[in-house]
């Protein structure tokens, strides 16, 4: 079998939420992975509300199984694995698979969008943590500084 089977049998074991996994290379992911750059998915809420945050993952992890598994969770659910590809989870084949075509798009977005006056602005973090109380059923939002 490939070698990826250990890895994504070690996602589903350590994370029981996670019902597909789906890994490739698409085109504008596979760039940033291969430059080792991370993802700001803060471009838009729609982006945010779909993919939350991802995760740059040095390619040796895939060799350990559940060193690999430990770098996802709820509010993780895609790594970038350099100099390779893309591994996306989900709680189902169509959460999966929208991640992955959303994932691929805003990828593009951003390589395109970099050249110019310093590329993307990103969400203020005020906005993210609405995002997250609203949307991201079960994980609290980071404490405000005003709140503090």
């Amino acid at each position: 079998p490939a070698r990826s089977v250990a890895s994504h049998a070690a996602v589903y074991r350590k994370h029981a939420h996670v019902r597909c996994i789906l890994s490739g290379c698409p085109v504008n992911a596979s760039a940033l992975s291969i430059a080792h750059h991370p993802f700001p998915t803060r471009i838009i809420p729609e982006c945010y509300i779909t993919l939350w945050d991802t995760v740059n993952v040095p390619f040796e992890h895939t060799h350990d199984p559940a060193r690999f598994a430990e770098h996802f969770d709820r509010t993780k659910p895609i790594a970038f694995i350099d100099n390779d590809g893309v591994f996306v989870t989900g709680e189902s084949v169509r959460v999966a698979f929208d991640r992955l075509e959303v994932l691929d798009a805003m990828c593009e977005v951003y390589i395109q969008a970099k050249p110019f006056d310093g590329g993307v602005q990103l969400m203020a973090e005020d906005s993210v943590d609405i995002i997250r109380e609203k949307f991201m059923d079960g994980v609290p939002a980071r404490k405000r500084k005003r709140d503090e």
